[in-house]
């Protein structure tokens, strides 16, 4: 089986991403920048088509502000080839407590979604 290399996607790339998805998930780039404490102009500058790059302090503010784990910005949390109920058990895991991931690990177990070691 021939071996596929993926190219290493940049971390800019991944934290526009990740600012659609909370303007999505927020309604808009204004509610979103209302979110944060900014404003629609502030915002606006990381949704052009050359946009400008998310710096380390503002990705942590994102964070902290939105009650996002550390590294959220930093990871990819968006595939448009995961079907919604996909997403909604991935946010339910990510979010969830330390118990409700024992309880979810546990039931994938049991489904066989997990392979025996």
């Amino acid at each position: 089986m021939p071996v596929t290399i993926k190219k290493a996607v940049p971390k800019n790339e991944i934290r526009w991403e990740n600012l659609r998805l909370l303007a999505y998930e927020y309604g808009s780039k204004v509610a979103l920048a209302n979110s944060l404490g900014m404003t629609a102009g502030d915002i606006t500058k990381y949704f052009k088509k050359k946009p400008a790059p998310v710096i380390d302090a503002l990705a942590k503010k994102i964070e902290k502000t939105l009650a996002k784990p550390s590294g959220w910005m930093d990871r990819k949390n968006y595939d448009p080839a995961m079907s919604s109920d996909e997403w909604l058990v991935l946010d339910t895991f990510r979010n969830g407590s330390d118990r409700d991931r024992i309880i979810m690990a546990s039931l994938a177990n049991t489904l066989g979604a997990i392979p025996q070691k």
